[in-house]
């Protein structure tokens, strides 16, 4: 972790840039004390979202395959009303 107070990080913005797209990170001090940190951004890529995006619907389809499946067609409304007590 590279630590620079904000008088030099003014005359070399460029490189603590630099330095954050390589993974460094970099503090901003004043007057020896901590007041930021600059890093890289960590957006994730389209690639990461279709992996996420897999592993969402993979693990859906195992809970639905988990779930007993009705054999024929279902009365919804007597499932609906079954354990109902009508005054």
């Amino acid at each position: 972790m590279l630590s620079v107070p904000i008088h030099e990080a003014k005359a070399t913005f460029s490189k603590l840039i630099q330095a954050a797209e390589r993974g460094e990170a970099v503090v901003l001090t004043r007057h020896g004390k901590r007041v930021a940190r600059l890093v890289a951004d960590a957006e994730p890529t389209e690639d990461q979202y279709a992996a996420k995006e897999a592993e969402g619907m993979a693990l859906l389809q195992a809970l639905r395959a988990s779930y007993p499946q009705p054999d024929g067609p279902v009365d919804w409304k007597a499932a609906r009303d079954a354990g109902r007590k009508y005054l």
